[in-house]
């Protein structure tokens, strides 16, 4: 299954982009790990969620949740600090917060 948002007139390229990721590639792991995929498409869909997340003083338990199992790229700040073209959604400060709590648990940024 594949969803993809259309959005309107008047939004900028970074947010279609952000807004189009294909959710099939979520569907598996989360299936498998017994989590809840709805509230992860959330925040595909919600920027000002995955900010919240970024921005959040301790990881959240979804964070913790795919850390334990050993899928740390399928945490919102591996989605965001990985893919460039959702940089412009975020400020400079917030993903490098995102991409110390990453290191902080051991992951291994591509960039």
């Amino acid at each position: 299954m594949t969803a993809t948002v259309l959005l309107g007139t008047g939004v900028g390229r970074a947010e279609n982009a952000y807004l189009k990721l294909p959710l099939q590639v979520l569907d598996l792991p989360f299936k498998s790990l017994n989590f809840i995929v709805f509230a992860f498409n959330l925040l595909i869909v919600m920027p000002l969620t995955a900010k919240y997340l970024i921005n959040a003083e301790r990881p959240s338990d979804g964070f913790t949740h795919l850390y334990e199992r050993g899928r740390l790229d399928l945490t919102v700040e591996a989605m965001v600090v990985e893919n460039p073209q959702w940089h412009p959604l975020f400020t400079e400060a917030e993903l490098e917060r995102a991409r110390r709590r990453l290191r902080a648990y051991g992951y291994k940024l591509a960039r």
